[in-house]
């Protein structure tokens, strides 16, 4: 049997925690509640929250819940400067039952792989994927899980 070693296990040693690559704050939550105007489209974009820099995002923490927005809608999660989401947390999240929903339960986007310290502000968004017969009114809340760098 072998054993393999991440990068930050190998950098990492026993008698200081400050040997690690980087310290980060506390879990922190940002909530943000969306009322669905039953227009959007596919390719619009619903900016959520800003983020200061310095922050690292933890998909596995991120949630979306919904009541039942109509007859089709999935979103795309995830970070842009201008508004324009990358899909870093998730490429398409199918949201049209309504209920629970998590980062990843789609296709996990290159945080999931590959998490980053964000070192600009940048805003949080979701971009519609997919959308119609949506109904006007309906509830969204994100949720976003991130942790600030020291």
């Amino acid at each position: 049997m072998t054993t393999f070693n991440s990068e930050l296990y190998s950098s990492q040693s026993y008698s200081k925690i400050s040997d690690r690559p980087e310290v980060l704050d506390a879990v922190q939550f940002v909530d943000a509640a969306y009322v669905i105007s039953g227009s959007e489209v596919a390719g619009d974009i619903i900016k959520i929250a800003k983020l200061d820099g310095n922050v690292k995002l933890i998909p596995q923490l991120t949630t979306i819940y919904c009541d039942d927005p109509g007859t089709a809608l999935t979103v795309a999660l995830g970070t842009g400067t201008s508004g324009a989401s990358t899909g870093s947390l998730d490429t398409g999240i199918d949201v049209k039952a309504g209920g629970a929903f998590t980062a990843g339960d789609g296709t996990a986007g290159t945080e999931w792989v590959s998490p980053s310290v964000l070192t600009s502000p940048v805003d949080l968004t979701a971009t519609v994927v997919t959308a119609s017969g949506l109904t006007a009114g309906a509830d969204v809340v994100f949720r976003a899980a991130y942790q600030a760098k020291n």
